[in-house]
């Protein structure tokens, strides 16, 4: 699993190694069992790159190189303070429940404080959670996506605060209903759209614009704690009946807030993908007709759209330089490629597919 993180998210997948050396420090490891772990990553990972290393020395390089200058420096203008990364990024991320499973981090840290044995079931997605997040809070470079190794960990964290709030405990029961009472009567408004450092260059913008998730989480955590002091057994019920009714509410009811759509209709839009990128789904559609080693030129519209298309066609896609696109196209068909142009402009050759969700067709250049 570790050698495959490596590979897949480079350095990044080091964390695995890294939340395992913490679980041996907490001694609920063997070292034998992290030695273990580390020579599997090594014996997966290290023959390919090994592999890569040799083959494509300069590429090797570069990619690695690149991915150590996100840590001191922004790369593809992802270059952001560290309040952007929890008062904006993590925000939108969690949606509703963003301050909820903040205060299932506060509750498992407690309970961890103050018991005697350390509690595998809360450690280990703690220190998963909070080594990833705090590796990208002090890197330079916060793409909107970089913490989502860390997801995975937040929401076993809010899934651990619910069950054991139903199996009794009465702290956990408490901060629950309390986060839920908190996110209903009040919500903020997210920031949309936003990247970088704020424009303003005001010390602390971000999280300044977004103080009411400090608000609320403080909200959360105090009306836990006395509600957990002064309540008493037979509230418990009542209290997890409201939260989980709140809860509901909030993950399925259409703009009981200010949101256009609730977290669950958000959710369901996302797989409507045609509705997104029409032109670029009925190519890449196309595409599955065509040879494996086809390679696309594409006449870009928008950002990202030559990683759409890449997505949906199992292709390589590159974009199209109306000047330059032969010599681009031959040096495809030396490393036995076969190019394909993807514009709206005739192009000398064979046309192979028009897209009826756009303008743009498939071509065949001539030899």
């Amino acid at each position: 699993c570790a050698g495959a993180a490596i590979l897949t998210k480079s350095y990044l997948g080091l964390l695995l190694i890294a939340l395992a050396t913490v679980m041996t420090l907490l001694r609920q490891t063997r070292v034998r069992q992290l030695i273990c772990l580390i020579v599997a990553a090594l014996a997966v990972a290290g023959p390919w790159l090994a592999l890569e290393a040799i083959q494509h020395p300069r590429e090797f390089g570069d990619a690695y190189w690149t991915m150590l200058m996100h840590t001191d420096q922004g790369v593809e203008g992802f270059g952001a303070p560290w309040d952007r990364l929890w008062f904006d990024y993590a925000a939108n991320v969690f949606y509703l429940f963003y301050v909820t499973a903040l205060a299932a981090g506060a509750w498992a840290i407690h309970r961890q404080r103050s018991g005697r044995r350390v509690d595998l079931s809360l450690a280990l997605p703690l220190a998963w959670a909070i080594l990833v997040f705090l590796v990208m809070t002090f890197t330079a470079n916060k793409a909107p996506s970089a913490t989502a190794i860390g997801w995975p960990a937040v929401f076993l964290l809010l899934g651990l605060l619910i069950a054991r709030a139903w199996r009794g405990d009465r702290l956990a029961m408490s901060i629950w209903l309390a986060a839920m009472v908190a996110a209903f009567v009040y919500h903020g408004h997210f920031i949309a759209g936003s990247m970088g450092v704020d424009s303003s260059g005001q010390l602390l913008a971000i999280a300044r614009s977004q103080l009411w998730i400090v608000w609320e989480l403080a909200a959360a955590l105090f009306g836990g704690g006395v509600l957990a002091a002064y309540a008493g057994p037979r509230s418990m019920k009542i209290f997890g009946a409201v939260a989980t009714v709140l809860a509901a509410t909030l993950f399925l009811a259409p703009v009981l807030l200010d949101h256009h759509r609730s977290y669950c209709a958000e959710a369901l839009a996302v797989t409507e993908l045609d509705r997104e990128s029409p032109e670029i789904v009925q190519i890449g559609r196309f595409a599955e007709t065509l040879p494996s080693n086809a390679v696309f030129l594409l006449q870009e519209r928008s950002k990202f759209e030559r990683n759409a298309l890449m997505f949906y066609s199992d292709r390589t896609v590159y974009p199209l330089d109306q000047q330059n696109w032969r010599q681009t196209a031959s040096r495809i068909s030396a490393a036995s490629g076969t190019p394909f142009i993807i514009s709206d402009r005739s192009i000398e050759g064979e046309k192979l597919f028009s897209a009826s969700a756009g303008t743009r067709s498939v071509f065949k250049p001539a030899s």
